[in-house]
């Protein structure tokens, strides 16, 4: 398999785009002895490649659940805000809502990035021409609640050893991650309990090299004081160093953190 964690010479232009910023008031003051206003730069493309709209707002999804009908868009009129995604090459039809359908080899994993314990994933078929099967849901409602129960969808990545995408949920104490499998059906379970519940956003670098402190919790997020006494960190690195091992953390503000526990050879 195939795995290309860039989306290269494509792009997911939404019709959604014009909303992402309606919550920016208006400019009414201005910055002392600012430069002169000169325009956006021009998006810079790589030699060899170019940019080529693969779906739209009007595109409707092929298996709609509850108030998910259409990509972009819930039927009430609410933007989903498709942002991140993950392009994925498969070496043979992994399968779609249409038994015997051939849904290609190359996808485009999509999160949505809307509230109201509705975001949703989708997966965007790049070989497909017909929009009546251009894109799969992957993660329906439930039938009781009429909600997928998932919140800020943002960030992705393939796991190759499970064969499974996850999901990043930019929702702050109630983040998360998502681990969906490429396969159809695909089997959605959350790693809440294995990851906790955070909106996985990296650490700030004023609070990086004090993680392991004892009693340290970081700064507060979103205006919340973080939760705990602040001695999970400092019990990991305690027991590594008294195993003759170490934790190692690389942390990107607005990205994520990677800790990786680093065990001698027996």
């Amino acid at each position: 398999m195939l795995v290309r964690r860039r989306l290269l010479g494509l792009i997911l232009l939404s019709a959604t785009a014009a909303f992402a910023q309606t919550g920016i008031d208006p400019v009414t003051h201005s910055v002392p002895f600012a430069h002169h206003h000169l325009g956006n730069p021009a998006t810079v493309i790589s030699a060899g490649f170019k940019l080529l709209p693969v779906v739209d707002g009007s595109v409707p999804i092929e298996n709609p659940s509850g108030v998910i009908t259409s990509f972009g868009f819930l039927s009430t009129g609410t933007p989903t805000e498709p942002d991140e995604n993950t392009y994925l090459v498969f070496d043979s039809n992994p399968g779609g809502p249409t038994q015997g359908y051939d849904y290609g080899r190359h996808f485009i994993f999509q999160g949505h990035e809307n509230s109201g314990n509705l975001a949703y994933i989708t997966r965007v078929n790049l070989d497909v021409a017909d929009p009546a099967h251009r894109v799969s849901l992957l993660t329906p409602v439930s039938a009781q609640s009429g909600l997928t129960n998932f919140n800020s969808i943002d960030g992705s990545t393939y796991d190759p050893y499970t064969n499974a995408m996850l999901f990043t949920q930019e929702a702050g104490s109630n983040g998360g991650v998502i681990q969906v499998t490429t396969s159809w059906p695909p089997t959605v379970n959350t790693l809440y309990g294995i990851l906790g519940r955070a909106g996985y956003e990296g650490i700030h670098p004023d609070d990086l090299p004090k993680i392991f402190r004892s009693f340290y919790r970081g700064r507060p997020i979103q205006g919340h004081a973080v939760q705990g006494v602040g001695l999970g960190l400092t019990l990991v690195d305690r027991t590594m160093r008294a195993h003759q091992g170490r934790v190692s953390v690389a942390s990107r503000l607005g990205e994520g953190t990677r800790f990786v526990l680093h065990f001698p050879a027996a």
